[in-house]
């Protein structure tokens, strides 16, 4: 029961603000159920505002909303919202900081996770899936662990892949670590759908020194979804993005061992052929699906993401190393010339080099002798492997941008020693030596 009561007396500023679609009924019901998990009291402020307290009296928080419109659609494409935006104030009360946090987290994947006409939105978006998301006696007894980045794709594929027969509760997602747009609302859709969700950071796998306890705790997750699954007969499938469960779980002498591995890039191939791995690997990476329709959208979208961070930057007529002249670093500099920049290429294999240069770029063994000759304003990484070193760090000019749309190619960046500074939402700069910063 709801009751009424005066104004609490408000606290210091500290309140946080949460917003998303939900109705208020709803609001409301989701914070009487975590009131009754902490022992707390509800009572009803006003119609938009709830008082929770503990029965002594003591810290608590007051919980205020009204209606708010978003200032654009929080999808890639537009949706007309089932429920009511809201924006949520939490304002603790003296001692109350911890309440509002448990409280604030509780909230946050209920308010973040996609709408069903989100979810329809997406699987409208990729008509290709629909015809082959159909319940398959190929994947009866399966269970898959997905590792790639956290996009609105990555959630339609996972989507199909329950529509096709593995039930929810046998998917787990990992994300890589980077920082997609709405990652945390893929996330959230997950676990509210019964999967698993994680991150299994290239950071932590590329500098495992520093990352210790994160990369543990991660791979004991994995080992656990592992043993479960066989412990119930199921066999188990990675699709991965690098290779570095194939090359881990499926390994001859692995402690644990996956049944089979699907591998999505030429780098993740590249590790599973230099290891022991004794399961069956496909690979997806040079199929034509993914050549054909896979890096055409891969580089428009990377190009679309690198304009939406640079919105007030010039590009037309300036520098660009882009490092890797494959089926994505090729359609990347394509595009980037197109918008009038000049190109110059660094790849080690001759082939590559030769077909850069016939179509029109600059082109150079090592990102060392690029970087002599021109001062780019943005350097682009695409080969998935490590495509800077420390020598080259110190050719940078001050304020590059270095765009790596293969996670490791500036892995060397995960190093402690370059003390990194957030600009939320958009970079992470870079202190170098000599005061320089990219």
């Amino acid at each position: 029961m709801i009751t009424d009561v005066a104004p609490y007396p408000r606290s210091a500023p500290a309140w946080q603000v949460l917003h998303g679609p939900i109705h208020p009924a709803d609001l409301q019901a989701e914070v009487t159920r975590f009131a009754a998990s902490q022992g707390l009291t509800v009572a009803a402020l006003d119609p938009h505002g709830l008082v929770l307290t503990f029965p002594d009296g003591r810290g608590g928080v007051t919980l205020r909303w009204r209606r708010s419109t978003p200032e654009r659609p929080d999808t890639l494409s537009h949706v007309l919202p089932a429920e009511p935006s809201l924006e949520i104030l939490l304002d603790p009360h003296p001692g109350g900081a911890d309440v509002a946090q448990r409280l604030a987290g509780q909230l946050a994947p209920r308010l973040r996770r996609f709408s069903q006409a989100e979810l329809d939105q997406i699987v409208a978006s990729m008509p290709l899936l629909s015809r082959y998301a159909v319940p398959s006696p190929a994947l009866e007894g399966w269970a898959v662990i997905f590792r790639d980045h956290y996009v609105e794709n990555t959630l339609g594929f996972l989507l199909a892949l329950e529509r096709a027969g593995v039930p929810a509760r046998w998917i787990y997602a990992l994300a890589k670590g980077d920082r997609t747009h709405n990652r945390d609302r893929v996330h959230a859709t997950l676990l509210a759908r019964g999967c698993a969700s994680g991150v299994l950071d290239n950071t932590a796998i590329n500098a495992p020194d520093t990352h210790a306890d994160e990369l543990a705790c991660a791979l004991a997750e994995v080992d656990a979804f592992i043993d479960t699954a066989h412990a119930e007969g199921r066999r188990v499938l990675v699709v991965d993005d690098g290779g570095l469960l194939a090359q881990g779980y499926g390994h001859a002498d692995a402690p644990r061992r996956i049944d089979a591995a699907l591998e999505l890039t030429v780098s993740g191939l590249k590790r599973i052929a230099s290891a022991e791995v004794g399961v069956p690997v496909l690979n997806m990476a040079r199929s034509e699906l993914k050549t054909n329709l896979g890096y055409p959208e891969i580089a428009d979208s990377c190009l679309r993401r690198l304009r939406a961070l640079l919105p007030g930057i010039k590009v037309t007529g300036r520098p660009v190393v882009v490092i890797g002249y494959g089926a994505l670093g090729s359609r990347l500099a394509q595009a980037l010339r197109a918008q009038g920049c000049q190109i110059y290429v660094v790849d080690s294999d001759p082939l590559a080099l030769i077909a850069a240069a016939e179509t029109g770029h600059r082109t150079y063994r090592t990102a060392a002798e690029a970087l002599r000759t021109t001062r780019p304003f943005l350097i682009v990484g695409t080969t998935g492997e490590d495509a800077l070193c420390a020598d080259d760090l110190r050719l940078l000019p001050d304020g590059a941008f270095l765009a790596p749309f293969a996670t490791r190619d500036f892995s060397i960046l995960a190093n402690s020693q370059y003390r990194p500074e957030e600009i939320p939402g958009m970079w992470t700069l870079m202190q170098f030596l000599q005061g320089r910063r990219m």
